[in-house]
């Protein structure tokens, strides 16, 4: 796949504060690329800079081959942006937004209705154009605003946690929706996130840890240097649980301050080795279960996904 995306030597300050320290990763053509870190981790700071909303001290982008530093009016043209919050007015009608956003990317207004009509089609909420959004539910605000970052037909989509605050259901629904529009647009998507489970949505993700880039890759190949099963118990005592599990062979083992997880070849049984090893009153519950990515994180970073303040 060729590369339409590079990011090369990034570093941005703030407050004499380094946010992003050579911060360089490459989007191939047509991949769904997510760069996955905690909040505070300079995910969202690097989307400022390639929108051109901050400026690098040092570093550049290529687009298409083309370097910038501060984006040029051709990659202004092929980029659509879904922002962390809508960016929507809740006064106006589903259909009155789209058309502000037509005016804004300079679409000729003969050709709006059509446009528009097409796109709530696509998006699912033709039947919803006319009404105020904020009669609209979060996960059709969320759809809504990806056919407004749409609408223009760019080739790059740029999306800011886009599910933060949708429960599950929206959460698969606008996902499902975004893998067709990809597909039938041949987009390029670029996806800060949180959250583990989207980042299992795509194709290669960046490890984003403290202003760095420290692993890219598929998230199958993310966790294969984890063990099979991730038992986690759950405990009022955790320093005296890990002394004592944290010598039996085969195991992983990290703690926070309610629980002791460990990373072991056979979970079940693990979990009834530690039964006939420690107090009952030590473990207040157990789960069992296969790593995933947030588990990938911790392992690489020594970090988990939800430890860091928003910034």
């Amino acid at each position: 796949m060729s590369v339409l995306l590079e990011a090369e030597g990034l570093n941005f300050s703030y407050k004499d504060t380094p946010i992003l320290r050579e911060f360089t990763l490459a989007v191939n053509r047509g991949e769904t690329f997510g760069l996955l870190g905690p909040n505070g981790s300079g995910k969202s700071t690097f989307l400022k800079l390639l929108c051109g909303l901050n400026r690098p001290s040092h570093g550049q982008f290529r687009f298409n081959g083309a370097e910038f530093i501060s984006p040029p009016r051709q990659f202004r043209e092929a980029l659509g942006v879904v922002f962390q919050s809508p960016a929507l007015d809740e006064k106006l009608t589903a259909r009155q937004n789209l058309e502000l956003a037509a005016r804004i990317h300079g679409i000729a207004p003969a050709d709006w209705k059509e446009r528009i009509d097409s796109m709530f089609s696509q998006i699912g909420l033709s039947s919803r154009s006319e009404d105020a959004v904020s009669t609209f539910s979060g996960g059709m605000k969320r759809k809504l605003d990806l056919g407004r970052a749409l609408l223009h037909g760019p080739s790059l989509l740029v999306m800011d946690e886009p599910t933060s605050g949708l429960d599950e259901a929206s959460f698969r629904s606008l996902w499902e929706l975004l893998t067709t529009l990809k597909e039938e647009k041949t987009l390029t998507v670029l996806v800060a996130t949180h959250r583990p489970e989207e980042g299992e949505m795509c194709d290669r993700i960046a490890v984003i840890h403290e202003g760095e880039v420290t692993a890219v890759n598929t998230p199958e190949e993310l966790k294969q240097g984890l063990a099979q099963d991730v038992v986690t118990l759950h405990s009022p005592c955790v320093e005296q649980l890990a002394a004592e599990i944290g010598n039996l062979p085969g195991v992983v083992v990290t703690t926070d301050s309610t629980a002791v997880k460990l990373e072991c070849d056979e979970g079940a049984q693990m979990i009834a080795t530690i039964a006939n090893r420690v107090p009952r009153e030590w473990v207040s519950r157990f789960q069992l279960r296969q790593p995933g990515l947030g588990d990938a994180f911790l392992k690489l970073t020594g970090n988990a996904l939800d430890t860091a303040e928003a910034s």
